[in-house]
């Protein structure tokens, strides 16, 4: 449960933006070809580029990215991202199960509420015999058995959207975020954070 939660946190949303705060000069950008990456400078010639990025990729082929990113990086001494998902996991990871049930009930329903009092049964129907073949294509032979009513409907939409991505070929492992924050964590490069996990459950 722990790994899939993490799964499903980290894939909640398949764009985000990476800020990347360094020195390359001006000019740099304006003569590399590459994806598009904006520039902000203050009025000390402070700068940071903005760049955008996909939380999921079929695979690793992707990378590295192209040299007039990569540079970008290599050059800054923060880098700034929606959430840092690695340190999310390795926090879920060593949950107690006090710790974890707390986690849960920011999802779930209260008071024995399910998602069937939310959704109209026709929706519910839908939802339930989705996932419930995704389970059993994924190896769980006993399918759906109703653990997941409980999630509220914004966790729900997540779980559709991940088996959807997942179904697709693509992959948390290749994001372009966690590709970065590895680079971060070998290079002693800052990392900030936008938000946190718990904003976005809030």
């Amino acid at each position: 449960m722990k790994k899939f939660i993490s799964a499903l946190t980290a894939a909640s949303l398949l764009i985000s933006a990476l800020f990347l705060q360094g020195c390359l000069p001006a000019s740099y950008s304006q003569t590399r070809r590459g994806p598009a990456m904006w520039i902000v400078e203050d009025k000390n010639g402070a700068r940071s580029y903005l760049f955008g990025s996909q939380h999921v990729n079929k695979s690793g082929d992707v990378f590295p990215l192209p040299d007039v990113v990569e540079d970008a990086f290599l050059y800054c001494d923060a880098l700034a991202v929606e959430y840092d998902i690695i340190a999310e996991e390795e926090r879920q990871a060593a949950f107690s199960e006090q710790e974890r049930l707390e986690y849960e009930a920011s999802f779930t329903y209260p008071d024995g509420q399910t998602v069937k009092d939310h959704v109209p049964e026709q929706l519910y129907e839908k939802m339930s015999a989705y996932v419930n073949a995704a389970m059993i294509r994924s190896g769980v032979e006993e399918g759906y058995r109703g653990e997941y009513d409980k999630y509220s409907t914004a966790m729900w939409y997540s779980l559709l959207e991940s088996i959807q991505t997942a179904s697709e070929g693509y992959s948390v492992e290749y994001g372009v975020d966690r590709y970065f924050l590895n680079k971060a964590r070998g290079s002693g490069v800052e990392i900030l954070e936008v938000e946190s996990d718990a904003d976005q459950l809030r």
